[in-house]
């Protein structure tokens, strides 16, 4: 059944980037047609939080292991960043982008502009919390992101989980880890409004 339902998300992933690659303006037809919809679809929709979903966790698989672990760990992973190169011009660009005549991108376009423009930027998002699971097998391990249940595959319907340790329910407040010593991102950002900080030197 596991397998059922991930070959079905790989399905519809398949016909979302066929859609999105034939027309961009057919794509957001297709999607302006949920709006489109009687009220108390659309009251439905809201009411189950549905509304919120994206299309991304539509289609993330069901975690399925190809062998039955010894343990398995729950822990959330916090504070994770996603960081990406930004070149001096595309920082412009996206400030312009928010209106240059409001008062603080002025303020963040002065600041760029005293810098040269070969300083290597970074663009910083920080990542919502999510749950890992640390798995122990008979002869290795393995970690995964786990926002999903975790199946385990058993030849016995009725046969016992493996060890099993838990986690609480909501993300732990503040950071538990400490932060890398050869974390060479910048604490504070540079132009918040776009999230970009420099590199220390």
């Amino acid at each position: 059944m596991v397998q059922y339902v991930n070959a079905q998300k790989d399905a519809f992933a398949h016909q979302v980037r066929q859609i999105r690659l034939e027309s961009e303006q057919l794509w957001k037809e297709a999607s302006s047609e949920l709006a489109a919809q009687p009220l108390p679809f659309r009251q439905g929709l809201s009411q189950s939080g549905l509304n919120r979903l994206h299309l991304k966790q539509c289609t993330r698989k069901i975690p399925l292991l190809a062998e039955k672990p010894v343990k398995v760990g729950f822990s959330w992973y916090s504070h994770g960043r996603s960081i990406t190169r930004i070149s001096h011009q595309d920082a412009e660009r996206l400030l312009l982008e928010l209106g240059e005549h409001k008062t603080h991108i002025q303020v963040q376009l002065a600041t760029l502009s005293t810098l040269k423009t070969a300083t290597p930027l970074a663009r910083v998002q920080t990542l919502a919390p999510v749950v890992r699971a640390n798995i122990v097998f008979e002869h290795g391990r393995r970690a995964m992101n786990c926002p999903l249940p975790l199946f385990v595959p058993d030849t016995n319907a009725h046969g016992e989980l493996p060890h099993i340790r838990d986690v609480s329910l909501e993300a732990p407040e503040g950071r538990r880890r400490k932060m890398r010593e050869d974390d060479r991102i910048s604490p504070e950002p540079l132009l918040p409004s776009i999230r970009v900080h420099t590199y220390r030197s």
